[in-house]
């Protein structure tokens, strides 16, 4: 099933229709991409999302000062979807050891790395 949201004043709308492609039924899972705790619950409300994903550049814009605090809030509240965290650092030794810590923090974390780092290095 797709769904189509829409708005309704406070409210979201959700709206199931049939995934198919070429006569074939499509299986979608739907995951969350942000970095905001209480929006992330109520995504998880739904019963929609199948998990979650952020990066640094979210937690950025969210305001989020202290990454890792922040990523355990988050499994403190969500330990039941698979959470995927992406690692910051820019050096790819640094990516691995941060990228083993990360996946210490719970069960349903899953790990980033970025294809290519702020030097355009391919990882």
């Amino acid at each position: 099933m797709l769904v189509r949201e829409q708005a309704h004043g406070d409210r979201l709308q959700h709206e199931s229709m049939p995934a198919h492609q070429n006569g074939r039924r499509l299986q979608i899972d739907v995951y969350s991409d942000g970095a905001d705790l209480q929006e992330m619950l109520a995504a998880r409300a739904t019963g929609l999302i199948r998990g979650f994903t952020t990066n640094p550049t979210l937690m950025r814009k969210a305001g989020v000062t202290d990454y890792e605090a922040f990523a355990r809030r988050v499994l403190a509240e969500i330990n039941d979807l698979p959470i995927s965290f992406e690692v910051f650092a820019d050096d790819f030794a640094a990516m691995e050891q941060q990228a083993l810590r990360i996946a210490s923090w719970g069960d349903n974390v899953f790990v980033k790395i970025p294809i290519t780092n702020t030097a355009a290095a391919s990882s």
